[in-house]
């Protein structure tokens, strides 16, 4: 063994364990409850695949993944897809006063403001 050069033992539950938890999603100024999430393992197909799913399983008892084929890389997904966007501050009440002040314009609120609308000619 070279001079200086030591091994440490690689710990593979902390690494999936690591992996997982900064795949979590950001949400920045929330402060409601935690909202249900989805999380996805996406993983080779094969035995290979289904041996890593094992280990994570083991390595992550209380979470529910849903499963996810991915030829050529191992990917953690997480999202919340049922987030309330009112609860997030940036879509709260700010957005409502900015969504009036626009609607007072007589701009429709959800088109692009550098392109000038007319409504559609009735027929």
């Amino acid at each position: 063994m070279a001079s200086g050069f030591s091994v440490e033992r690689f710990d593979l539950a902390l690494a999936i364990g690591e992996a997982f938890h900064g795949a979590e999603p950001e949400l920045a100024g929330y402060s409601g409850k935690k909202p249900d999430e989805l999380a996805i393992l996406a993983v080779p197909d094969g035995e290979i695949g289904m041996r890593f799913r094992n280990v994570v399983s083991a390595a992550l008892p209380d979470v529910e993944f849903t499963p996810a084929p991915l030829p050529d890389d191992i990917v953690f997904y997480r999202e919340y897809p049922r987030l309330e966007m009112s609860d997030l501050p940036h879509l709260g009440e700010h957005a409502r006063a900015a969504a009036e002040a626009l609607a007072a314009t007589g701009h429709p609120i959800h088109s692009r403001v550098d392109i000038a609308w007319s409504p559609p000619e009735s027929s």
